[in-house]
């Protein structure tokens, strides 16, 4: 009876379904279909169009389009790929096509109407081959990539493409008509060649790519790389050099390197804009990999009044000069604000920008990271060496310019070896990019300045692990809607005193033996972490 229940309420009358067998994978192959009938699936006697029910690519089917159709309430759980000829999606209610196994369009193939794509977190969505054209309003919540050969080119077109997931240009061109690539997670440069470019044109609107605040567009191989008509509100980091056609708008920020790296912009990505540029400085190797450089090119003077330049220092960087910004041509208008750590110094001269460490900090800073633990971020940094060092004030902030204090974590004033510390943040950002950094106090005032974290918490998808009765006398109902999760009991101290592998459902932990106090809960599928804490009564 369960079973015939499920089927009622997951399938209506008239939906279809893919049961590929054979070689043969066309959409129009009648025998490539089942239909519901209301009770049970039967072989298809036509195949599906927009006008029927819920239309599904069966996982582990392969199915193409190579005629024109309508189509509508589409689930790709296997492939789906279309080619030389037009698909329309029709608008109809809901989501009118969603993958969550792999959409390809290939060779002059169209998706386009008025009805909306969305990619699932599991879904894979390719252009690929010369032609491919997305004219759909889609939203990409899994990965999206760009693959042809280099000369030829794909499109979005009439339409806005929103990326929440992952969009890479592995080859080939991509050009914007009358559209937008909206950016608001990452796009991945990975092409080296010049042939590979983001072209826009059109009329009403001319087509653009936005980057926008939260959205990072990473370009980690060397080589030329163009993007016409470019917003930038989030952060552009990577090497090589990237060209901007059409004077672009820019007020995010710009990141050289691979920790560390040397990345080309040109002068009219920073000139009348209010960037943030952070650079980082390592080792004294030279630029590139001891410290980034950001290399400004073209024949425009480049005017940094706008810029505001944040310099960072890894341990045992040595006495020296490091050039962290360059200029083809002599810089114009008021200097830009530059703020390095103490010890150092900067000169800003007529076409570069030269940091120079005076003097060693009595503190080494170790490393700085942040951790996802759902809806709050877990930070823990070390120390390599401590000299009359007094206090660390945790600064938090969602637009990389306006920190504010969040905590303070006393340091340990003399010490030779390293030495731990953590905080928890209880109220991040659960939609913006969380960016953090440390300034630690001496004794005598001054202060440095850690190295810059960026914490994403990842939301959707989170499983829900509950322990009761809390506070608990003797034995805790821990309730888990997802599998896999290893979870450990601690003190205080952190150390482990129970352990437990979670099931899905309820299950129960005998804390009888347990000393009247605190402890935590700490679940973990290997991946993500978070905690609960937990008093154990009388």
């Amino acid at each position: 009876m369960g079973l015939l229940l499920l089927s009622q309420v997951s399938f209506a009358q008239n939906a279809y379904r893919s049961n590929q067998t054979g070689a043969n994978y066309a959409w129009t192959t009648v025998a490539n279909w089942e239909y519901f009938d209301g009770s049970n699936w039967q072989p298809a006697t036509t195949y599906p169009v927009s006008t029927d029910d819920v239309i599904t690519i069966t996982a582990g089917d392969s199915i193409t389009l190579s005629t024109a159709i309508t189509i509508d309430q589409v689930v790709v759980d296997g492939i789906l790929a279309i080619f030389n000829s037009t698909q329309t999606l029709a608008d109809g209610a809901g989501i009118d096509m969603q993958v969550n196994g792999k959409l390809h369009l290939g060779l002059n193939g169209i998706l386009d109407g008025a009805g909306s794509l969305q990619i699932n977190s599991t879904g894979t969505f390719s252009l690929l081959l010369s032609g491919a054209r997305v004219r759909t309003p889609t939203v990409n919540n899994g990965s999206a990539v760009v693959s042809n050969p280099a000369t030829t080119t794909t499109y979005i077109e009439n339409s806005t493409f929103t990326n929440n997931g992952t969009f890479t240009i592995a080859s080939g061109r991509l050009t914007i008509n009358n559209g937008e690539l909206l950016n608001n997670n990452v796009v991945t440069v990975l092409s080296t060649s010049p042939d590979s470019y983001i072209q826009t044109s059109g009329t009403t609107p001319v087509g653009v790519f936005t980057n926008a605040v939260g959205g990072v567009l990473n370009k980690p191989n060397t080589g030329d790389f163009s993007i016409n008509r470019f917003v930038n509100h989030g952060l552009v980091k990577g090497i090589g050099n990237l060209l901007m056609p059409t004077t672009p708008t820019n007020d995010g920020s710009i990141e050289p390197g691979n920790s560390p790296g040397i990345l080309a912009v040109p002068s009219n990505f920073i000139t009348g804009k209010t960037p943030t540029v952070n650079l980082e400085i390592v080792d004294a190797s030279g630029a590139g990999t001891g410290h980034d450089q950001l290399q400004l090119t073209g024949a425009l003077a480049p005017n940094l009044s706008g810029t505001v330049i944040n310099v960072t220092s890894g341990p045992g960087v040595p006495l020296g000069s490091y050039t962290v910004l360059t200029s083809a041509t002599a810089f114009t208008g008021a200097a830009p604000t530059v703020n390095v750590p103490p010890g150092f110094a900067y000169t800003v001269n007529t076409n570069d920008i030269v940091v120079t460490r005076t003097s060693l900090l009595p503190v080494t800073w170790g490393d700085f990271t942040g951790f996802d633990e759902v809806d709050r971020v877990r930070l823990a940094w070390s120390t390599i060496q401590e000299i009359e060092s007094s206090h660390f004030e945790i600064e938090h902030s969602t637009d990389g310019r306006s920190f504010t204090v969040i905590g303070t974590v006393a340091a340990a004033g003399e010490s030779n070896i390293e030495k731990r510390y953590s905080f928890i943040h209880t109220s991040p950002s659960l939609t913006a990019t969380n960016i953090y950094r440390i300034k630690q106090y001496d004794l005598n005032g001054k202060f440095s300045y850690s190295p810059t974290i960026y914490v994403k918490l990842k939301n959707s998808g989170r499983p829900v692990i509950t322990a009761t009765p809390n506070p608990v006398r003797n034995s805790l109902q821990i309730f888990a809607t997802k599998p896999n999760y290893k979870m450990r009991l601690t003190d205080l101290n952190g150390r482990t005193l129970k352990t437990l592998q979670i099931a899905q459902g309820a299950q129960y932990l005998d804390v009888n033996d347990l000393p009247t106090g605190t402890y935590y809960l700490l679940f973990t599928d290997g991946e993500s972490t978070f905690s609960q804490k937990i008093v154990k009564m009388r």
